[in-house]
């Protein structure tokens, strides 16, 4: 029989504890815990300064005696092996999930030899997965033999107390709590929270006391608040917002989001890197006087969203240690959910109101922190939509980057070349088909559609929005490697990549309006010569011929968008020469011709723009 532990209040032990939200909901519920086990310095350090009563071992489980550690006997073992070899995050979801099995399957281990009563653990929903490949009838075959795993069940965060939709997967030997019997109900919005709290971009409260918004009986000095006026990362850069924008709203394979955030709804995911100018970057309004903008959150806001207490403090030498401890941890009113259905599986009476204990010590707020600029690799790579009105999944414009080594030895040269490429994606999943439109194909395709039967409305327009385009690539445009180089975080140019972006949109829309030509199609007989030869890459089971029709609207972009990549990566020669062509009326040069310089024999087409001391 498991050995029952005499206690007026049921005990807990943390493996895997890190900050602590898991220990901190099951307290709030009435729990004593007793012990708690981590590695990292400063995850251990925050669980000592928040539970002092518990006794925390700083070491690896790997490796961990119980015995020899003296780790008594509780009535619950929680704990939250890493999570991020199964995050869909670590690399598309293709984290190496051998290695993250190993750390499950040792907290199995210890659960197996400390015996308590009930056991819950807490991972990502990509843990189900892994977890069900070797669970059969609730019972999990793992190294050491067959293990019991009755109860499974993913969490929304947001149905329990929690203002955040934060998905995670529990299992174990636990009653599955039941989201209508959370006292503080579901649904709370992030603008709740975030008008409860001070405002961090204005002067800083010297006196006056403010109130939990999640804890309405907890209240502070705000001289007592931390990790809220001293973080300088809440402001972000023109730069950071405009990519979290871009990528919001014209991911090429995520689709799109709203932006800025909603404030009348439970905050997105709160993660442990709190990125900026990225597709996760939580975006909201902010009004400081008669100025509105937009800002990301601080980490005291993001450890509110996440359930933690005001009195709550993290302890770390960086805010990005303390993004971590943050993002990482169970949101507390999860895990006092499941205390609560623990004690009602007991028989036991579940408070009224969570019993918040303050730290009893506040951590000097961390100095002030300058925020250089971010310098990335100069291979660093690109890949962005032209965000016209009715783009989708299978009809899309891209403009990417592709980088080569310049070296005969087959040796890494300390000169890169970059090429950046306009790519006219159709179809879907695998049916589709990817084309690179390079200057020599846009001047085929122009060719083609002035000699077809689409309305003379249709090429007029095509041919001011052509005639813009070149000018504006011909009238101080960057070249590639400039364009590259503000991109890797170096100097940028007047002209940066989601300029450009932004420009062939606007261009099209202007000439090409979506009311008037978004239902004009080419048909496939004056593109598919040119494209045919420039499939660049197709799905297994793509067929002849093109995947779905291609608007005049989407065909413009296209062509356009490879104008601007001729400039950035062969300079203005051969605009010129198009320009020149386009104004006098004069007929077409031969594209042998496009190839040539005066008194010059022609180049390859390909050639890129390289740059030395990268």
């Amino acid at each position: 029989m498991r050995p029952r532990v005499s206690s007026e209040r049921l005990t807990v032990g943390d493996l895997f504890c890190g900050a602590g939200g898991f220990s901190e909901g099951f307290e709030q519920a009435g729990f004593d815990v007793r012990w708690a086990v981590d590695n990292w310095a400063p995850a251990s350090e925050t669980f000592e300064h928040n539970h002092p009563t518990a006794r925390v071992v700083r070491g690896d489980i790997m490796s961990l005696d119980p015995a020899r550690e003296g780790l008594e006997a509780v009535d619950v073992i929680i704990g939250s092996p890493p999570c991020v070899h199964f995050s869909p995050a670590n690399r598309g979801g293709n984290g190496d999930k051998a290695e993250g099995m190993k750390l499950v399957v040792r907290f199995l281990q210890l659960v197996r030899k400390l015996r308590p009563r009930y056991w819950v653990m807490e991972n990502v929903p990509g843990l189900e997965r892994e977890l069900r490949k070797v669970l059969l009838d609730g019972v999990a075959e793992v190294p050491g033999g067959r293990f019991p795993i009755p109860n499974t069940m993913v969490i929304d965060a947001a149905l329990y107390g929690t203002p955040q939709n934060r998905r995670r997967f529990f299992a174990g030997s636990f009653p599955c709590p039941d989201p209508n019997q959370t006292p503080t109900g579901g649904g709370i919005a992030m603008g709740q929270v975030l008008a409860q709290l001070p405002d961090p971009t204005g002067p800083v409260p010297v006196t006056g006391e403010i109130s939990d918004p999640l804890y309405p009986k907890v209240r502070i000095p705000v001289a007592d608040l931390r990790d809220h006026f001293e973080d300088p990362r809440w402001r972000l850069r023109p730069e950071e917002l405009r990519r979290s924008e871009q990528q919001k709203r014209a991911h090429p394979v995520y689709g799109r989001m709203v932006f800025p955030d909603l404030l009348d709804r439970p905050s997105r995911t709160i993660t442990a890197t709190r990125t900026r100018g990225s597709r996760s970057t939580i975006v909201v309004p902010w009004v400081h006087g008669s100025r509105q903008s937009l800002r990301t959150l601080t980490l005291r806001e993001c450890a509110t969203l996440q359930g933690f207490p005001i009195t709550y403090q993290f302890w770390g030498s960086s805010f990005s240690q303390k993004d971590t401890l943050v993002g990482n941890a169970v949101a507390p009113p999860v895990a006092r959910t499941i205390a609560h259905a623990i004690l009602r599986h007991e028989g036991r009476r579940v408070p009224a109101h969570p019993r918040v204990e303050p730290s009893r010590d506040i951590p000097p707020p961390l100095g002030p922190v300058r925020r250089s600029l971010k310098h990335y690799s100069p291979r660093r790579r690109f890949r962005g939509l032209v965000e016209l009105s009715e783009w989708k999944h299978d009809r899309r414009v891209e403009l990417d980057n592709e980088f080569e080594d310049l070296g005969s030895t087959g040796q890494t040269s300390p000169g890169l070349s970059v090429n950046w490429k306009s790519r006219l994606y159709l179809g879907y999943a695998k049916e589709y088909k990817s084309y690179e439109l390079a200057f020599k194909e846009s001047v085929s395709l122009e060719d083609a559609l002035a000699h077809s039967n689409l309305p003379r409305d249709a090429i007029r327009q095509f041919r001011l929005a052509e005639l813009a385009t070149l000018r504006w690539c011909l009238n101080g445009f960057p070249s590639g490697v400039e364009l590259q180089l503000g991109w890797a975080g170096g100097t940028p140019s007047d002209i940066r990549v989601y300029d450009i972006l932004e420009k062939i949109r606007a261009c099209v829309d202007r000439h090409l309006p979506l009311a008037r030509w978004g239902s004009q199609l080419v048909p496939d007989p004056i593109i598919s010569p040119t494209l045919s030869s420039k499939c660049v890459a197709h799905g297994l089971e793509s067929k002849r011929g093109l995947p779905v029709e291609v608007s005049i609207r989407l065909l413009s972009a296209a062509i356009l968008l490879s104008l601007a990549c001729e400039r950035l990566n062969e300079g203005p020669s051969r605009l010129e020469t198009r320009l020149h062509t386009l104004l006098s009326g004069a007929p077409s040069p031969s594209l042998t011709d496009f190839g040539r310089r005066e008194g010059a024999s022609p180049r390859p087409f390909q050639r890129r723009t390289a740059y030395e001391g990268m």
